[in-house]
C-alpha cells in the first residue's frame, strides 16, 4: 500500500508511477506492507519519506570531447557551465555499464531517487 500526502497511489508489481506531481514541491510518501492472515489483514506502520521531485537536467551547453594535446591516452571534455546543478563526467570501461543508472549517496535529484520529468508531471520511484 502506497500513499502520497495521505492519498492512495496505484501500484503495479513491485513499484509505482505517480503522475500529477509538481517539480519543486515536497510530497510525503508512505509505503506499507499488508498481510492477510486468519484474523484478517495486518498492515505494517510502513516506511515514511518526504521527497521533492526535480526536472530532468538540460544537456551541458557547447559540449565537446577531444584528445589532449601530446597525450594520446587522455581526453579533454569542454563545455559551458550549466545554468543549474552539478556537471559530472564518468569514464566507463565497459559499454554495457551504460544501461546501469548511477545513484549517488543519499539519492534524490536527476541522477537517482524520485524525479519528475519536465512537463510530464510524474514521479518515478
Amino acid at each position: 500500500m502506497v500513499t502520497r500526502d495521505g492519498v492512495p497511489v496505484a501500484t503495479s508489481g513491485s513499484g509505482f508511477r505517480n503522475r500529477g506531481v509538481r517539480n519543486g514541491r515536497a510530497h510525503e510518501y508512505v509505503v506499507r506492507a499488508v498481510y492477510r492472515g486468519d484474523g484478517g489483514e495486518v498492515t505494517t506502520p510502513g516506511l515514511r519519506r518526504t521527497v521533492t521531485p526535480v526536472a530532468r537536467p538540460e544537456p551541458p551547453p557547447d559540449f565537446t570531447l577531444g584528445t589532449c594535446p601530446g597525450e594520446r591516452d587522455r581526453f579533454l571534455v569542454r563545455c559551458a557551465e550549466p545554468p543549474s546543478g552539478d556537471l559530472e563526467s564518468v569514464l566507463l570501461s565497459d559499454p554495457a555499464a551504460l544501461a546501469v543508472r548511477r545513484v549517488p549517496a543519499g539519492g534524490g535529484g536527476p541522477r537517482g531517487g524520485p524525479s519528475a520529468d519536465a512537463g510530464q508531471g510524474r514521479v518515478v520511484a
